[in-house]
């Protein structure tokens, strides 16, 4: 009944926030606060449709996030083939950030729903040039003002697919258009602009410090796991043999990708792909690589959700991909290509898909249970979900707490923030010694049930025996320091 992950809570205390003062706050400093998809647009669907504001992020959103696989479908579907279309949607979909991830990132939702309108635009010659203009510069804002980290992204890609066709243009003797370049540079113009001037440029400030990290330890950390998110990713040890599966499937994917887009590369596949798309495929595979090997790219947005964005491209790539593949293997075999082998190809995907949907729902971890990952399918796992006494307690505090402290562990800790803000709660450290005084323990269901908080040597009983319990519904409680 309440919300499920980490940065939805502390979108829902922003959105919560300009509910309740009925104005929105500029100057604000907050990455979040700058983003009008949580602080204006959320607040404005509550008060028409009198839905909760958590049922407009719980519900609402995804709603229009739903519409991504339908437009990416459209995209894909005008370039090859029905059957491309809908294996790539069902892949964008089976990964589990469509449906684990980004369920709980609201402001990410509504980008990518724009970010593929974008796309419709690229791809349709059939639209009148002046409602083509109108309708881009409407979703380059909505872009803009929806997520700050698919805005860079955007406007990093736009700058270099440019670059792209610029030397193709060249080579083909064909011009390029005026128009394009006066769109690139209006949208950088309005992307950096709203992000210096609005939070503190809390935002723009953000891609300043990962820039110079990224500069200054590129040549020591180059491939180095320690500070390459992606590359630790691949190098980590599954923790059992179903794990490892898991594992390789992925690896499977990604050789198709790499091979479906080496392939457009070298002009190896039959596809009519739209020339700006192809631009845009190379750059979002470069992002892809990136992932593995520059220090700090990944890990400032989470490699699973860059990887995420870039199969919003890149997801037709693993089906070209894998029919590449098993064309050269007819080929060594000498053997004609035919229809049926191609239809022989996509049942193989549609096994394929099905068996990496299961394991990336965590339902083959679940039946086996060989530790399970899916929290829809197993309550006892340790996550950021609440239930009704954990919620009332955390109300309870929010009602009563004067600018205290609020300490609890990793997950319980989210709860409080969708009441108070993160700048007055902190996770539980190993010392409570270090705690201020007058500060607050927020305790929750598991930790009751279990004695301990999550990532802590601290159990209740060392809690409770240095403090004063000031609240309890048997679900939840609350320590006084």
């Amino acid at each position: 009944m309440y919300l499920i992950g980490w940065d939805i809570n502390y979108e829902y205390y922003i959105a919560n926030l300009v509910l309740k003062n009925s104005i929105w706050d500029p100057t604000f400093s907050s990455n979040v606060n700058s983003m009008l998809s949580i602080s204006i647009l959320a607040p404005i669907y509550s008060i028409i449709s009198g839905i909760s504001l958590i049922w407009i992020l719980k519900a609402v959103y995804p709603f229009l996030f739903s519409l991504v696989p339908v437009g990416l479908y459209q995209i894909i579907k005008k370039q090859t083939d029905d059957d491309i279309a809908f294996f790539s949607c069902f892949f964008f979909m089976s990964i589990y950030m469509f449906y684990g991830e980004l369920v709980s990132l609201a402001r990410q939702q509504i980008a990518e729903f724009f970010f593929m309108m974008i796309f419709l635009l690229i791809i349709d010659e059939t639209i009148n040039r002046s409602v083509k203009s109108f309708l881009s510069i409407l979703f380059y804002f909505s872009l803009i003002i929806s997520h700050y980290g698919l805005s860079y992204i955007f406007m990093f890609s736009i700058i270099f697919v440019e670059i792209i066709l610029y030397f193709y243009n060249s080579k083909n003797k064909e011009t390029s258009s005026k128009i394009t370049y006066s769109f690139i540079l209006l949208y950088t113009v309005l992307c950096l602009s709203w992000y210096m001037y609005t939070s503190d440029s809390s935002t723009f400030n953000s891609i300043i410090r990962l820039g110079n990290n990224i500069i200054s330890n590129i040549s020591e950390d180059f491939f180095n796991p320690v500070h390459v998110q992606g590359l630790e990713v691949l190098m980590m040890e599954a923790v059992s043999p179903i794990h490892q599966i898991h594992k390789y499937l992925q690896l499977i994917v990604q050789l198709f990708i790499s091979i479906g887009v080496i392939s457009l590369l070298l002009k190896r596949t039959n596809m009519n792909f739209n020339k700006r798309y192809i631009a845009f495929t190379y750059i979002n595979f470069l992002y892809l690589l990136c992932c593995f090997a520059v220090p700090f790219f990944a890990s400032s947005l989470n490699t699973t959700r860059l990887y995420q964005i870039t199969l919003l491209i890149l997801s037709p790539f693993f089906i070209v991909g894998g029919i590449v593949t098993f064309k050269s293997i007819i080929w060594i075999l000498k053997k004609p290509w035919s229809y049926k082998n191609y239809m022989i190809v996509i049942k193989l995907f549609s096994v394929f898909l099905l068996i990496f949907l299961l394991f990336n729902s965590g339902f083959i971890y679940e039946i086996t249970k060989d530790d399970p990952t899916s929290i829809s399918l197993n309550n006892s796992i340790n996550s950021f979900f609440f239930n009704n006494q954990e919620y009332i307690c955390a109300n309870w505090v929010h009602d009563r707490n004067t600018n205290s402290e609020l300490h609890a562990d990793v997950y319980r800790r989210l709860l409080l923030i969708s009441f108070e803000g993160a700048e007055n709660t902190f996770d539980l450290s190993n010392d409570i010694q270090n705690i201020s005084k007058n500060s607050l323990i927020y305790v929750g269901s598991y930790n009751i049930n279990n004695n301990i908080f999550s990532y802590s040597e601290i159990n209740i009983s060392k809690i409770s025996s240095k403090t004063n319990k000031i609240y309890s519904n048997a679900g939840a409680q609350v320590y006084h320091c």
